[in-house]
This record gives structure tokens, sequence and C-alpha cells, in this order.
């Protein structure tokens, strides 16, 4: 039901990412970004200054984004990513000491079933006291908790990084960690090595043919977007971020009201007091 309301259903129902949550996420990915950039070029003899300060590229990546979402949110949000990266900086010296930065924000493409498929590494490191090569990526939440942090094991995303990394890195492979931001005082980060998935990963091949094959499918029989199968489950349609996106055009379709409960009787088509019996009328 996402991929129709994100690619095929028409305005006003396909979804816009306008959320605060994606807000914040992309104004702290880009002072990461820019943190492990200055650290790359510094590492390498090279002059940082030829990229931004981790906090001015927030405040410009800010500014380009006030077209697009709520003045209030942008400002909000901001305030948080600056924070949450400002704390990240005082850890800066450990982790120069700790890793040898390889690669920011650097696109990796692989190839499934003939299909050419991307992914971005927020960050490729390599460890000094064991040489292995891993990926960080970037998650900010208000909670940091074990059921936050093993909830990404089974991601699809992370799932794709491990599949392909040892194909690409061999011996070197070190895994995927999660740099964990977070959202609320005292705003401390942290970085945990991701929880292996060894059979949601060999299956990962699979499970994105199987996505596509179903996605063509439904194309091919010009299924409507609002009749696209929904995935109806009360922890993915309202997850850590509150509702999903889609929540009231997948509950309501094409009627998708701004509130109200169902009334029953003659609208409905539902006498009031009706029961179904069991064993018929």
């Amino acid at each position: 039901m996402l991929y129709a309301l994100t690619y095929i259903a028409p305005p006003p129902f396909r979804l816009t990412g306008k959320k605060a949550p994606l807000v914040r996420g992309s104004l702290a990915h880009v002072g990461q970004a820019h943190t492990f950039q200055r650290m790359l070029e510094e590492q390498q003899g090279r002059d940082p200054e030829v990229y931004y300060k981790p906090v001015d590229a927030i405040e410009i990546k800010a500014a380009s984004m006030l077209g697009d979402y709520p003045k209030h949110m942008v400002e909000h949000e901001q305030e948080t990513a600056i924070a949450m990266t400002r704390e990240y900086e005082k850890h800066v010296p450990i982790q120069n000491a700790k890793y040898e930065i390889l690669a920011v924000e650097e696109i990796v493409y692989f190839y499934i079933g003939g299909r050419t498929y991307t992914q971005r590494m927020d960050l490729l490191v390599r460890e000094r006291a064991t040489g292995k090569k891993k990926i960080r990526d970037w998650k900010s939440s208000s909670s940091h908790n074990a059921n936050t942090l093993s909830g990404f094991a089974p991601s699809l995303q992370m799932q794709g990084y491990r599949w392909w990394g040892p194909q690409l890195f061999g011996d070197e492979w070190g895994g995927v960690e999660i740099g964990m931001l977070k959202a609320e005082p005292p705003y401390t980060p942290e970085v945990v090595q991701l929880q292996n998935a060894p059979q949601l990963v060999a299956r990962f091949p699979q499970t994105v043919m199987d996505a596509e094959k179903r996605i063509e499918a439904l194309i091919a029989e010009g299924r409507p977007w609002d009749q696209w199968p929904p995935t109806s489950d009360e922890l993915v349609c309202v997850h850590r971020y509150g509702r999903c996106e889609g929540w009231d055009p997948c509950l309501w379709g094409k009627e998708s009201p701004a509130g109200g409960l169902v009334q029953f009787g003659a609208a409905s088509g539902v006498a009031l007091g009706d029961i179904i019996k069991i064993g018929g009328a």
C-alpha cells in the first residue's frame, strides 16, 4: 500500500514525507556527514575547511527546507539537530583515535535478478584495533533502549548492508554499527554493533525479487492505488514516530476525511441493532 501511496496515488493522496522525524533525521545526517568528512580530510592531510563546519551545514540545509516544510517544524528540528551534533563533536577525538575514516555518504551499486540497486553508506570506517571495515548508519531517536536498537536488526536496509558487505570487503568485513543520536537532553550519542540476522540476510535477494514481482503484478493488473494490499498491523501502522503517513488514505481511501467516526445506520447499509447470529438468521 505504501508503494502505491508514494508512487501511484494522485495528489492530494500521494505521500509527501513531511514529518518532523524526517526533518530531524535529514538535518542530523548533514551534521554527521560534515563532522566525519572534515575528519577524513584531516586524516588524509588535506584541508577540512573545504567543507562547511557541521552546524553551518545544518543551518544551510534547514534554510533550504523552509519551502517544503512548516517553518516552526524546521526551526525546532534544526535546534535539536544542532544540539545532537554539538554533543557528538565532544566525542570526535575518541572516534579519531579508534577509526580510520574511509568514506562518507558513499553510494554502492549491487545487482539482484538482473536489476541494479543502490544503497548509500552514511559512513565507512576501518577499526584501527582489528583492521575490520564497518558501515555505520546514523539513527536519531528520543529513546535509547534494547528494543529501539534490536528493532533495526530485521530492517531491509540493514539486510542489504550485511548481504553485499562481505562480498565487497571480504575478510576485512566487520559488520554494521548503529550510530544512535539521542534527540532529547542530554543528547548523549551511542555507537553499537548491529545484532546479527543470518537467516534474513541469506534470504535478502529473494525478498527483494518477491517484492518486485508483486509490485509488477499489481501494476500489470491495473489495480487502483486505493486497492493495493495494506500491511495492517498495530506495530506497523503506529510506530515510534507516530502514525504511518498513509494512515488516512489507507483507512479511508478516496473518501479520506479530516476525521470522525463511522456511524451505523442507513448510510452504512447496516440497521441499528442488527446482529449477525451464529448459524444464520
